[in-house]
């Protein structure tokens, strides 16, 4: 009789549940380009974007080669931008203006 009591009562305890899995990442606020290639042989190899998608403020000054501009239209694409701040007309710092260029293989930002 103590065993059923024991097997019964044990029954009764219910079993951990498995632990949830955690959340997928939020979408991403800008496009990172940390580590693409920028190898070219010649300027037209190179194009300038905006990797901060997000926000008044932001300049178009990151090289990348133009081949890779579709993959970047790709991964702007996938931005989710959040709620605009309750401040309205920030001050943004000038943007200088550039011109991609391919100096030594790579694809830089050329000052003007």
């Amino acid at each position: 009789m103590i065993a059923f009591l024991v097997l019964a009562c044990s029954s009764l305890v219910p079993e951990a549940e498995p632990p949830e899995p955690p959340p997928p990442p939020p979408p991403p606020v800008v496009v990172d380009v940390t580590g693409w290639d920028l190898a070219c042989t010649e300027d037209a190899d190179c194009a300038l974007v905006r990797p901060n998608r997000c926000g008044q403020c932001g300049c178009t000054t990151t090289p990348i080669a133009a081949r890779d501009l579709d993959r970047f239209a790709q991964e702007a694409a996938r931005v989710r931008c959040p709620p605009p701040s309750p401040i309205t007309d920030p001050v943004c710092g000038g943007c200088m203006s550039a011109v991609a260029t391919c100096r030594d293989g790579q694809c830089f930002a050329k000052p003007q």
